[in-house]
């Protein structure tokens, strides 16, 4: 697969947020994070998840609140070819919102790259 430029990198999550941007600092392209959690998120051009009224959210629930910000994320996209995903499967802001990203860059007509943690077999009765 070409990276076609302009290429932007999507940190979902603590995990993924990490990785994007430490990628980000190798290459030199931009980059953004989305997180429910503000810890995550370092930027003015991050978009932070808004699921503070429930406690302890499930990750339907961030994937709920994550479908109002879509609108942002597609703004997000409309300067870029490619758009890299990095996001940890095992946790709930990586594993609600990484499907809604993909699904939106595939919409946009962009090429989409998707670097995964994949959770352990005892992580995945807890999420899926």
């Amino acid at each position: 697969m070409d990276f076609v430029q302009p290429v932007l990198l999507v940190g979902i999550g603590g995990a993924g947020s990490k990785m994007a941007k430490n990628a980000a600092s190798l290459t030199g392209a931009d980059v953004f994070a989305i997180s429910h959690d503000s810890n995550d998120l370092s930027s003015h051009h991050d978009i932070k998840i808004h699921a503070e009224s429930y406690v302890n959210p499930s990750a339907y629930l961030i994937r709920a609140e994550a479908q109002k910000s879509m609108y942002k994320i597609r703004d997000k996209f409309a300067n870029y070819n490619t758009i890299v995903i990095f996001a940890n499967l095992a946790g709930k802001s990586g594993c609600a919102i990484s499907p809604l990203v993909a699904t939106v860059a595939k919409e946009e007509g962009k090429r989409v790259l998707s670097f995964a943690i994949m959770p352990f077999r005892f992580e995945k009765e807890r999420l899926f």
